[in-house]
């Protein structure tokens, strides 16, 4: 999965890529400037912004733009939690469903890893 989302504190637009192949999770301000990655083991959840507000959260940026952050993901990890914006609520699905199935592989690769799938 590409993509561009908005990242807490900053709320600056990120391009982001989900390397399924290498495990990780990265992200540079553009496609052309080096990348900062999150390795799988980096990582523990991806979870939906609270259902039950009612209102966006509209917050301003160090350059005072203002953003809409309706379409929010918190992606939990070991040492910090990212809070991502999508641009849409289908943007919102496919990153979330993208994750999930990130963190399956995850589980697989680590049940491997540890003989575990192999016991009886």
């Amino acid at each position: 999965k590409e993509g561009s989302l908005f990242f807490l504190p900053s709320f600056e637009m990120r391009f982001c890529v989900m390397d399924m192949h290498k495990m990780v999770f990265k992200y540079a301000k553009s496609p052309k400037e080096e990348f900062t990655s999150l390795h799988m083991n980096e990582l523990i959840s991806c979870n939906f912004e609270d259902p039950n507000r009612k209102k966006p959260i509209k917050i301003k940026n160090q350059r005072q733009n203002q953003h809409d952050l309706k379409y929010v993901l918190y992606l939990i990890g070991r040492s910090r939690t990212f809070v991502l914006s999508a641009n849409t609520r289908s943007d919102q699905v496919m990153w979330f469903n993208g994750f999930q199935v990130f963190f399956k592989v995850k589980h697989v690769i680590n049940l491997v890893t540890s003989g575990t799938a192999f016991s009886k």
